[in-house]
């Protein structure tokens, strides 16, 4: 069977393509690897319509209405995508399908390689301040970067936290954001430093430094570390040869388009805000830019 969307990506953005999808009556499958970010979430409180909810369990709401939508959904990982007059996705499965367009949503891991992070991912270890800052309110937090995330989310964290440490090899946002940080009291600076071990009992309790110059490893007590870096999962994107800016992101249009005809792409692969109703709306734009695209 060909579909008229093969959509990569099972995470709120590619399921919100599907539902917009099929309510568009276009057939669409779902390439649903298992991978999605938000099922790390354990409370999500900005959310539209939750006062709280889990990210696994709104990911298994959205599956659902995706799922009665008539959507396909297949939890394969894709691993090469072809073009000839239509696109061939070929799985580990070993099966192959067919497209008129498609849609990449695989979003962006935040894994930074630290011994204990993943230990203590949802008790002190958070990718988000936005989405988990208010749960540190009077505590002590580290940010981890020098970019401009990380002191975007070091100034949002200080408003909640009682105090913010930022810790980085160096400096590299922009200088007016470097001034607000060094302004704000609550947020100390630290450079020439890298995080090698988050430490705890059942949640976070401290972080191990080395510092870069003289080797040396220094302890630091605190509630919660914030992750800043985030990597897309752009393998794919590579291989057909799309268009990425800093940092690998894929460049998309105001309609979800990439450089190459046919293909889409929305959510935290796509870079901006990483914020899930953010990558719903991509979802839903690139769904109605692919239909236009397949009706011509």
């Amino acid at each position: 069977m060909e579909y008229d969307i093969a959509i990569v990506g099972g995470g709120p953005a590619g399921l919100t393509t599907g539902i917009y999808a099929a309510r568009s009556k276009l057939t669409a499958i779902i390439f649903d690897s298992g991978a999605s970010q938000i099922a790390e979430a354990l409370t999500i409180e900005n959310y539209p319509g939750f006062k709280h909810v889990s990210g696994e369990e709104l990911l298994a709401k959205m599956r659902k209405q995706a799922e009665l939508a008539g959507v396909k959904i297949a939890d394969e990982l894709i691993i090469d995508i072809l073009k000839d007059t239509d696109y061939t996705l070929l799985s580990t499965s070993g099966k192959n399908y067919t497209a008129k367009s498609i849609i990449l949503a695989m979003g962006a891991t935040h894994n930074a390689g630290i011994k204990g992070e993943v230990d203590f991912i949802g008790r002190g270890v958070s990718y988000c301040a936005i989405c988990d800052g208010i749960f540190f309110r009077d505590r002590v937090v580290a940010v981890i970067g020098g970019g401009n995330t990380a002191i975007e989310e070091a100034i949002f964290l200080a408003q909640h936290a009682k105090k913010v440490y930022l810790i980085c090899k160096n400096l590299n946002a922009d200088p007016a954001l470097q001034d607000k940080a060094i302004e704000n009291p609550k947020i100390e600076i630290s450079l020439d430093k890298r995080v090698v071990e988050i430490t705890g009992d059942k949640m976070v309790g401290g972080i191990t430094m080395m510092d870069y110059k003289n080797r040396e490893r220094m302890n630091l007590s605190l509630d919660g570390v914030f992750i800043t870096t985030s990597i897309p999962v752009n393998q794919l994107a590579k291989k057909l040869g799309l268009e990425t800016g800093n940092g690998g992101y894929l460049i998309t249009d105001h309609q979800q388009k990439t450089n190459i005809k046919g293909i889409f792409s929305a959510g935290d692969i796509t870079g901006g805000l990483k914020q899930v109703v953010v990558a719903c709306s991509e979802g839903a734009i690139a769904a109605m830019a692919a239909y236009d695209y397949i009706k011509g």
